[in-house]
């Protein structure tokens, strides 16, 4: 099958401190905005304007406190400003919000440092409510969290709360279509992690059964049916996705579609749905190009496309080229479900806090809604 058909998009080279930098994406009612880390540890930014039109270039952002350590995180608030958050080099958590009035900056943001070192790139996530949540792993593996107050950022913020866990990357936050707030992770042991906000407090951390050779970040996504669903990145260079099953217990799809491109695949995946239902995933290849594959239905039952280049004059990068794996295909299957109804009055899947071994799987398909990281 063909791909779908998509608008014009214009090249923007992204002067990242590193190939495979993670860039951060927020949408407000008038524009995009792509976030990354700069050579110099400066955050810079390009948008693109709503309607027809390219992109800017990158330009660092207005007023920033020196020393950026890692990648940034934004979010749009409730009152459509973007807002953007950084660790700096001296383990403080810088927090920008775009006005009217310009850039306005704070450190730390989340009004306390975090109970630790932070490490590595944070996260951030505007909650149901209107709220913004921050969480940063620390040197021990461990994550921290603090939530603003209120949706209009006054009052403050909340402590931090120390939520435990072990990764070996960045904390995912993940509101799903139910209403619910879920973090996800990757282990140290390699394996698929999460912890879901009750209302009151986050569950203790939960291995959902599967691949223990993970090599990237997960990305949780939404699927038609309001279904989550959450794709990664294994260490065989191939791209795995796992979900609620009627049941409710988690199952595992094995490699998402054919590899015919003769390079693996590496790093976090990027995932969307088109308005007409169905699913298209982003992965970067081993070889600099990057791929991607598409659902060929919007109801998941005739399977996924293999991989295939997206068009582009030049690779990301340039790395030592490798072997690929032995191909296989996997074929999605038609999915009921249960629900139940949350205290938003929103329906979605029951049985969350259960998982099942990767060999209780019928392969079944993703989607995302909302701002997400993009990792080339």
């Amino acid at each position: 099958p063909s791909s779908p058909a998509r608008p014009h998009a214009a090249t923007v080279r992204i002067p990242a401190a590193e190939p495979g930098a993670l860039i951060s994406v927020a949408a407000t009612g008038s524009a995009d905005a792509a976030f990354a880390l700069s050579p110099t540890h400066t955050l810079v930014y390009a948008a693109q304007q709503a309607g027809p039109g390219g992109w800017s270039s990158f330009n660092a952002v207005p007023g920033q406190p020196s020393g950026a350590a890692g990648a940034p995180a934004a979010v749009t608030d409730t009152a459509g400003d973007l807002e953007v958050f950084d660790v700096l080099a001296d383990g403080a958590i810088a927090g920008g919000r775009q006005t009217s009035a310009g850039w306005q900056w704070s450190v730390p943001a989340t009004g306390a440092a975090p109970p630790g070192t932070p490490t590595g790139d944070l996260s951030a996530i505007t909650r149901p409510d209107g709220r913004i949540e921050v969480f940063v792993r620390l040197s021990d593996g461990s994550v921290a969290a603090a939530v603003s107050s209120s949706a209009t950022g006054s009052g403050g913020w909340s402590a931090w709360t120390e939520l435990g866990g072990s990764l070996a990357g960045r904390p995912v936050p993940f509101d799903d279509a139910g209403g619910d707030l879920q973090l996800y992770g990757r282990s140290s042991a390699g394996t698929l992690v999460w912890t879901v906000w009750n209302g009151s407090s986050w569950s203790g951390w939960s291995t959902i059964a599967g691949p223990t050779d993970l090599a990237a970040d997960p990305t949780p996504i939404s699927n038609q049916d309001g279904g989550t669903e959450v794709f990664v990145t294994t260490g065989s260079g191939q791209v795995d996705h796992a979900w609620i099953d009627t049941s409710g217990q988690w199952a595992w799809g094995g490699q998402l579609a054919a590899d015919n491109l003769g390079s693996t695949l590496t790093g976090q995946v990027a995932a969307l749905r088109w308005p007409d239902g169905h699913l298209e995933v982003f992965a970067r290849l081993a070889d600099g190009r990057l791929a991607h594959a598409w659902q060929n239905s919007a109801t998941g039952a005739t399977g996924w496309s293999g991989w295939a280049p997206c068009r582009s004059t030049s690779p990301l990068r340039r790395p030592p080229t490798s072997t690929p794996p032995a191909s296989r295909r996997c074929s999605p299957a038609p999915h009921p479900r249960r629900y139940r109804t949350s205290t938003s009055g929103r329906r979605h899947p029951t049985g969350r806090h259960r998982s099942a071994s990767a060999s209780d799987s019928t392969p079944r398909c993703v989607s995302r809604r909302g701002p997400f990281p993009l990792s080339f």
